[in-house]
């Protein structure tokens, strides 16, 4: 985010009209928490601990619940086109945003809470 926003000032400062946008994407309806499905040979024979195949399955409910890809990326294209800096994929994520800035002002450690 930070690299995002120091090129944004400084094309800004440029006076260049290139834009940057910053996407923040909470969970998709994706298989990427099904990436093990592609391991071959030797990892492909091994199995999930308990601890492995409980965190699968909680992303997988957070996945079920995702937004659809398509969804998300017809509002990438309109925020990107009407020259927004942030895109929230999800109003539900702006706590988490809220949190960290509030931790960040408070000089606390990150909040593990809710991650």
């Amino acid at each position: 985010m930070t690299l995002s926003e120091t090129l944004h000032y400084e094309l800004a400062d440029a006076g260049s009209n290139v834009g940057v946008s910053v996407l923040c994407p909470a969970w998709m309806r994706t298989r990427i928490h099904e990436s093990h499905r592609n391991q071959s040979g030797e990892l492909a024979a091994q199995s999930a601990s308990q601890t492995e195949e409980a965190v699968r399955g909680k992303v997988a409910d957070l996945i079920a619940d995702g937004r659809d890809p398509a969804e998300a990326a017809a509002l990438v294209v309109d925020a990107v086109r009407s020259g927004a800096f942030y895109i929230l994929t999800h109003p539900g994520i702006k706590p988490y945003f809220a949190r960290r800035f509030e931790d960040i002002l408070e000089e606390r450690n990150p909040s593990v809470e809710g991650v």
